[in-house]
């Protein structure tokens, strides 16, 4: 959510402060929620302030292990990708069926500059809401709790 959020202020897509584009999300994606139940794609809206609401993987999760077989997903988190990106990318590789990569440019792209910390109080304010969203993607995908 944070990261989403700093780079939408970076490309000059949000103009309110976190705790405030938090609280006006679900007013601001009211638009994306009548398009998708139209069958119709989603709108800038949910490409830009959809903080938390892209958080909630098993949601997304779901909705696609219905479509298609769960052995066709390969699901890795972050935290293991940024400690080892040539092994995990690697695994991904294997999972499709592709070659492994050898003396690949692991280094970080995309990074965004004048990094601050997201404030306390919105960080407890996201982790209470996240709790229960991320106990049902551990158990979606029988992980072990890996977030607070």
């Amino acid at each position: 959510a944070w990261s989403h959020y700093r780079h939408s202020v970076r490309d000059g897509h949000e103009p309110l402060a976190f705790g405030e584009a938090l609280e006006a999300e679900e007013s601001r994606l009211e638009s994306h929620h009548h398009a998708q139940e139209a069958g119709e794609p989603p709108g800038r809206a949910y490409s830009f302030h959809s903080y938390a609401a892209r958080g909630r993987y098993h949601e997304q999760l779901a909705r696609w292990f219905e479509i298609l077989d769960r052995s066709r997903f390969m699901v890795r988190r972050s935290d293991e990708l940024f400690a080892n990106p040539e092994r995990v990318a690697n695994e991904v590789l294997e999972f499709l069926g592709l070659s492994p990569l050898s003396r690949a440019d692991f280094r970080a792209h995309n990074v965004g500059s004048g990094h601050r910390d997201m404030p306390a109080e919105e960080r407890a304010r996201l982790e209470a809401y996240f709790k229960p969203h991320n106990e049902r993607l551990y158990e979606l995908l029988g992980w072990e709790a890996v977030w607070g």
